[in-house]
Formats: structure tokens, C-alpha cells, sequence
């Protein structure tokens, strides 16, 4: 079973596990749009230039790219370091398995 955890920063909308899958608790459409759902939905992940991103919305904010990896590395990590950015160690931009 996977470990999910909250990406920060997204009030518990959007979660990640340890292989990069991303999931969803943000109810679509109708009435209750933008509350929590009964149930998760995985969230597509697209590749952009030379990363993958996701469209996510901040809580008062609109959808807007994020990079995969980079919300990887602030979920299982913390914060990155002003002027330091995270790499694949195995150089593969579509494996985001931190095992």
C-alpha cells in the first residue's frame, strides 16, 4: 500500500506518494465544486518542455503548472534551498520514485 502525503501548501487538496502518483480529494463541477470529495481521483501528470507538471489550484489562486519532482522533493523533503535545484539522480525525468 502506498504512503500518501499532503503536498504542503494545498490545504490537503492534493496528495502525493513515494512513486510520484498524485491524487485529488477536490470535488469537479456542480454544486459542491472546490470542497473535498467523497473519494480520490488521480491527477494527470504532463510532460512540458523537459519536466513533467501538474495543474494544481492553490487555495484562492487558479490552475497553474508544477513540476512533478519539485513537489516531490518539498513533500518527502521540505523546502529547497533558495538558488539550489533538485535532479533526478538516475537521469530520468519520468521516474519520480524516491525509494
Amino acid at each position: 500500500m502506498s504512503d500518501w502525503r499532503d503536498i504542503p501548501g494545498y490545504d490537503g487538496f492534493y496528495q502525493i506518494n513515494r512513486e510520484g502518483d498524485m491524487r485529488s480529494w477536490r470535488q469537479h463541477g456542480g454544486r459542491y465544486a472546490g470542497q473535498i470529495a467523497d473519494a480520490p481521483h488521480p491527477i494527470k501528470q504532463y510532460k512540458n518542455q523537459r519536466r513533467y507538471v501538474v495543474y494544481l489550484k492553490a487555495p484562492g489562486g487558479k490552475h497553474t503548472p508544477v513540476p512533478v519532482f519539485r513537489l516531490m522533493v518539498k513533500t518527502w523533503f521540505g523546502d529547497i534551498p533558495e538558488g539550489m535545484v533538485p535532479y533526478h539522480k538516475n537521469g530520468d525525468i519520468a521516474d519520480h520514485n524516491i525509494n
